[in-house]
């Protein structure tokens, strides 16, 4: 796969940029005689709904980038950041 950088761009334009590269490679049609199906990988409101977590819930005060990676069994989002002081990974789960 491709590799693309979205910077200097609003957060919607970043948005729409990583939903561009989605449907690129996780999305095809399936034809079945006459018919043509929509085939998702991994269902495009699962990614949607990561990404803009990511963008959203960022640390803004950190300059580190948000990566999205694509891979062909997986996708990967990190987000500069951490939980809320006072917050630890044993008290969510």
């Amino acid at each position: 796969m491709e590799r693309k950088t979205f910077r200097q761009r609003s957060l919607l334009l970043q948005f729409r940029g990583a939903l561009k590269q989605y449907r690129k490679y996780y999305e095809y049609e399936q034809i079945s005689g006459t018919t043509r199906k929509k085939v998702q990988l991994l269902p495009e409101v699962a990614f949607r709904e990561a990404v803009a977590n990511a963008l959203v819930h960022r640390a803004w005060d950190e300059r580190a980038n948000i990566l999205i990676s694509l891979y062909e069994d997986r996708i990967e989002i990190k987000s500069p950041g951490g939980l809320p002081f006072g917050i630890t990974e044993a008290g969510v789960s």
